[in-house]
């Protein structure tokens, strides 16, 4: 449906010469690469790799500061441009500045593959190291993050166990932040030693606040 009606926008307009709707392909990178610049207009996003891909390509991106995400990436008019989010307007200015300012899409060009330089293998891989390097078990402490603790999926049974167990068998100290949790009610059972926090926001960086406030006054 949503293609049909797109098609018939561009006939409306008559720009079946301008807009191609290619749908899946193999290899988009032969296309974001020869583009002069990528836009996502997303209304959510988890972390959205796809505007890493664009930069990787060197190609400079636009996105809306939607939950979450392109706000992580995205270093105004530096590799790209953030725009308020689902403000459309704001969004074509955006998309025509791009094409009009030489030095704004020069900078944002040359910066775009350097600047997912802390989104490579060898970052993130070092940080994963480090973490597990620390000897956590003999601290006997946990806190553990997540979402959706509250339904009857395998996450939450998984976790019950291996939480329960740790307690039970080894006296740990167990903290949980579960992401929008309104009570203390769950679908399988938690050691009533382990204390719940919750965190009720989708947008990114009220997340990260709060998870920081949380983590320094959890003991």
């Amino acid at each position: 449906k949503l293609r049909n009606s797109l098609l018939n926008i561009i006939n409306d307009y008559k720009i079946n010469h301008l807009v191609h709707l290619l749908g899946f392909v193999c290899n988009p990178y032969k296309y974001i690469s020869k583009s002069k610049y990528f836009v996502l207009t997303s209304k959510f996003e988890g972390f959205p790799m796809v505007l890493i891909e664009a930069l990787a390509c060197e190609t400079p991106v636009i996105a809306f500061d939607c939950p979450t995400g392109p706000k992580e990436i995205i270093q105004q008019e530096i590799n790209g441009l953030l725009i308020e989010d689902q403000n459309m307007d704001k969004l074509i200015q955006a998309m025509n500045v791009m094409l009009s300012n030489d030095v704004l899409y020069s900078r944002c060009k040359m910066n775009a593959k350097i600047s997912i330089d802390k989104f490579s293998l060898s970052v993130i891989g070092g940080q994963w190291l480090d973490l597990m390097s620390y000897n956590w078990f003999y601290l006997k402490k946990l806190l553990y993050i997540t979402t959706n603790l509250q339904n009857s999926g395998g996450v939450a049974r998984i976790l019950s166990v291996k939480l329960n167990y740790l307690i039970e068998k080894y006296d740990y100290n167990i903290s949980v932040i579960n992401s929008n949790q309104k009570n203390n009610i769950f679908f399988y059972d938690f050691n009533g030693q382990i204390k719940f926090f919750s965190i009720n926001t989708n947008h990114l960086f009220e997340y990260k606040k709060e998870l920081n406030v949380l983590i320094n006054n959890i003991e």
